[in-house]
Formats: C-alpha cells, sequence, structure tokens
C-alpha cells in the first residue's frame, strides 16, 4: 500500500512539473502492458479453444 503511494505521489510531481515526461512514462507502461498481454497469448496459442485472440 505505501509503495502504491509513493508511486502514485511520485507520478503526480512528475505530472505538475514536466507532462511531457509524465506522458512518456504513460505510454511506455501502455507499450508494456500490450506486449505482455501479446505474451500471454502467444505462448497459450496452442491450448486456446477459441482463436479469437490470435485474430486480434
Amino acid at each position: 500500500m505505501i509503495l502504491w503511494l509513493a508511486i502514485i505521489s511520485v507520478l503526480y510531481l512528475i505530472s505538475i512539473s514536466n507532462y511531457l515526461f509524465f506522458h512518456t512514462l504513460a505510454e511506455l507502461f501502455s507499450v508494456y502492458v500490450a506486449y505482455v498481454i501479446f505474451l500471454i497469448v502467444w505462448k497459450s496459442r496452442n491450448h486456446l479453444e477459441n482463436r479469437y485472440l490470435m485474430f486480434i
């Protein structure tokens, strides 16, 4: 809980002082989340019955 509060506080301070850096961090986080989802689907493609996730 304390770690999340510290991360949110640091991100808030960064967003106040340097919005471009904050936006870059947010974009990199979204790319990371997309990559993790891709890896989960790619590694489990042999076990998927519904190929909808592979289509996406």
